[in-house]
């Protein structure tokens, strides 16, 4: 820039605009107001990490968008190591006061229809076969008093999806006999189960596990059946044979009805999901 000089001495310089260049530095919409659907599972371990300075991925999370008397957006962690109260969790809602105590915030009427909404969700409030619906809307006492007269436990099965547990094969059976089935199909389900193993001391049995209780309600086999087991026992060695340690037994159930196999864990294993 050239600087020049008047005869009386006054400076004199250049008319000109400074152009200034923005350029964003993040990722512009916060990720728990975004639609799932839109979300891949990297996303969701990267802002993890960065939000909540952890080194290592979450076990599993929750998103959840709820509308109604209260509005509100949940995004759920549960990481590999617990925090002091288990959960990483962010709440966004607009009807929660600004500029409060963090005190007369959790004494906020609101934070705790919240905090118990969340809670229900978390532990209480499920799809089931009785809809067939996706719909997460069948609370544990729902549950409870549709229990069939000689039914001890409540079942469920777990799936990464609604439609992979709607159509598991180990409801097949469970379904004629018009005993219904809790369909848990949100990431941290599987994990809760582990920790959650009853209710009003009705214990959780999972239909993909093999189970002595299980076993009891099916083996109705008629003389047919138990003859046709006998010729084709030759048949399951033969598959034991060839699949070897791929798995611990091969053996004949009457869990099923249309689907010619499927696969179980033991009671204490991780379920096939």
């Amino acid at each position: 820039m050239q600087i020049k000089k008047t005869k009386e001495n006054k400076i004199i310089t250049p008319n000109f605009e400074e152009k200034l260049t923005w350029k964003q530095v993040n990722t512009g919409q916060a990720l728990w107001t975004r639609k799932k659907s839109h979300i891949n599972e990297t996303e969701y371990k990267e802002f993890y990490k960065n939000f909540f300075h952890d080194d290592q991925d979450p076990i599993a999370w929750s998103h959840n968008h709820v509308e109604g008397n209260q509005e509100y957006i949940s995004l759920l962690y549960i990481p590999k190591k617990a925090s002091w109260d288990i959960w990483n969790r962010i709440i966004d809602s607009s009807d929660l006061p600004l500029n409060i105590s963090r005190e007369i915030l959790q004494n906020n009427q609101i934070t705790k229809i919240i905090k118990n909404s969340l809670t229900k969700r978390i532990l209480s409030i499920f799809s089931s076969t009785y809809t067939q619906s996706n719909i997460q809307n069948i609370s544990l006492d729902d549950y409870v008093s549709r229990m069939q007269p000689n039914q001890e436990k409540i079942f469920y099965i777990t799936a990464d999806s609604y439609l992979s547990a709607k159509n598991n094969p180990h409801l097949e059976k469970l379904k004629e006999k018009n005993i219904e089935v809790l369909l848990l199909f949100d990431r941290i389900d599987e994990w809760m189960m582990n920790y959650v193993t009853s209710f009003n001391k009705i214990e959780f049995q999972s239909i993909s596990k093999n189970n002595g209780y299980l076993e009891k309600i099916f083996d109705n086999k008629t003389i047919d059946q138990k003859k046709s087991e006998q010729e084709l026992s030759p048949m399951i060695l033969r598959i034991k044979s060839y699949l070897k340690d791929k798995v611990k037994n091969v053996r004949f159930t009457s869990k099923l009805t249309n689907t010619p196999a499927a696969v179980t864990t033991d009671e204490h294993d991780i379920t096939t999901q």
